[in-house]
């Protein structure tokens, strides 16, 4: 046996083949984990993405119909308790649309405009 072969055997006998089969096997199960890892958190996405579409989609109609209540509130609101005050009338209902119109100035505030609740692509 020539002097190139014995170090060939040597440096990359069947010891050390053995020895790179188990290291890329152990690389191809990594791997082989990682990607079925990804592909469940796909699954995953998707399922929370939907939810959120749903949720998101709701919360625009929620605050759709918000804005709808809110502009009678504050706008109607306003006028009539002016038109009341105007008139010198006072009580508890005059005092329940106070509180009403500052509370809706409030939840506006939280709610924001529908346009924040669209669902994103």
């Amino acid at each position: 046996m020539s002097t190139e072969k014995i170090v060939m055997n040597a440096l990359f006998g069947k010891t050390e083949l053995k020895s790179e089969k188990v290291e890329l096997a152990k690389s191809i199960a990594d791997i082989q984990k990682a990607y079925e890892k990804g592909i469940a958190l796909n699954k995953q996405f998707d399922s929370v993405k939907q939810q959120y579409d749903t949720a998101t989609k709701q919360l625009s109609n929620i605050a759709e119909d918000f804005v709808s209540s809110y502009v009678v509130v504050i706008n109607d609101g306003k006028e009539t308790l002016k038109a009341i005050i105007d008139l010198g009338i006072s009580g508890a209902e005059v005092d329940k649309l106070k509180n009403s119109i500052s509370e809706m100035s409030g939840l506006r505030a939280k709610i924001g405009n529908p346009t924040d609740w669209k669902p994103r692509n």
